[in-house]
Parts: C-alpha cells; sequence; structure tokens
C-alpha cells in the first residue's frame, strides 16, 4: 500500500452494508459536478473488469457454488485480482490524469470478512503480497470516510432492499461495524468515522460535504 503520488485525489466511501455510503458517494459526485470538477465516480467490485460478475454471482449463489461455500481468504482473494484489474484499467489511469476519484469502496473492504482477532492483519498483507507480485500499485486513499451505524438501523435498512448478499445478513453485520472501527482506529491518518444513522439528507449536508470541502477546493 502506497500514499497516492499523483495530481488526482482519491476519496472511498466505506463502512457496513446499511451505512448509506453508496447513497453519500453518489451525492458527492453530483456535487463537485455541479461544481465543474473533474471528477469520476467507480465502484468495487467493478463488474466491467475481470472477475466482477463473477463476484456478484457469488454473493448470491447464483450458480453451482457462492461465497457461502469459500473461505475468508479464498472470497477476498476474488476482490484482489478484481481490484488489481479495476486498479490498472481505471483508478490510476484517472489519477495520473488528474481526475479526482470516488470510489463506493475499497481495499478497506477487507473488513466484511475479518472474523476474529488477526484477520485484518492476514487479509491486508495477503492482499499486499497479490498487488506486490503482479505489479499494481495498491494506492491508499487520501480520505476513507467510514459510515457507521447501529447494527439495528443497519438491518431495518437491508430489509427494505429485497435480496441480500452473502454480507448483508443479520449475524455478520456487528462483526463487520466493529472491524471498521478497529481499520479506522488502524489507519487514523486518513479515515474518518462519521455517524450514518441520521437522515441521508443531514449525513450529507452536516459531514460528506464537510470533508469535501476540507480535501477539495470547491466553491
Amino acid at each position: 500500500m502506497i500514499k497516492n503520488p499523483y495530481p488526482g485525489k482519491f476519496i472511498a466511501f466505506e463502512g457496513m452494508d446499511g451505512g448509506g455510503k453508496t447513497t453519500q458517494c453518489n451525492r458527492a459526485f453530483r456535487y463537485m459536478s455541479a461544481g465543474g470538477e473533474n471528477v469520476i465516480e467507480v465502484k468495487e467490485p467493478n463488474k466491467q473488469v475481470f472477475g466482477g460478475k463473477l463476484i456478484y454471482s457469488l454473493l448470491f449463489k447464483e450458480g453451482p457454488i457462492g461465497f457461502s461455500d469459500m473461505s475468508s481468504t479464498m472470497r477476498q482473494i476474488h476482490y484482489f485480482w478484481n481490484r488489481m484489474q479495476h486498479f490498472a484499467e481505471i483508478v490510476i489511469p484517472a489519477l495520473e490524469k488528474g481526475v479526482n476519484v470516488l470510489t463506493d469502496r475499497c481495499y478497506a473492504s477487507v473488513c466484511l470478512d475479518v472474523h476474529q482477532s488477526g484477520d485484518l492483519e492476514r487479509l491486508l498483507t495477503i492482499q499486499d503480497y497479490y498487488f506486490q507480485t503482479v505489479g499494481v500499485p495498491l494506492i491508499r486513499p487520501d480520505l476513507i470516510i467510514i459510515y457507521d451505524l447501529k447494527t439495528e438501523v443497519a438491518l431495518e435498512r437491508l430489509e427494505k432492499k429485497g435480496r441480500r448478499d452473502f454480507f448483508e445478513q443479520p449475524g455478520k453485520l456487528l462483526q463487520t461495524k466493529m472491524a471498521y472501527l478497529e481499520f479506522a482506529s488502524k489507519f487514523s491518518d486518513f479515515c474518518q468515522v462519521i455517524d450514518a444513522s441520521q437522515d441521508e439528507d443531514v449525513v450529507f449536508s452536516q459531514f460528506t460535504r464537510e470533508l469535501l470541502h476540507q480535501n477539495f477546493e470547491l466553491n
């Protein structure tokens, strides 16, 4: 993992499922675009590059095998391969050109597969090994915004969603919440945890928009 060496800024929207990160990322993109910023919005996993469509199939077990049949390491390796291709084809070329990148999820999403002490460090180490071996720089976002809330609130929101994937199950939410807080504590120099329990308009106006202004020269 290396600090972003490129002129474009790299901001990640993260957190447990039901926290509203996708909504906030999309609102941030629209807000910055309206202000004339050179910005793109991306998402992980990326369906348009290697392994993306397979990941979504495994998340919902649409075929004979799903993520529920795999170890945490095997699940995350699928994400590592997709992320490497995504970085090589989309993220790094944009940052090199001075384009700002807003991403819905990043490498911090290994937190979804943290179940016990030591898992976070283990998965991050394996991910670094894959990137280094293939020769793709694992660029650290300039800022990772982690949307945190009570698991009961997250579950209530997910119930309105309908079909839920492997990671969006009630028994996994508390582990995921604690893993993201562990991640934020470990990397406090570029992680910001905010309360996502309020209405999306309040979260955007009081937190997301303020963080954008702290990191970009916005009018």
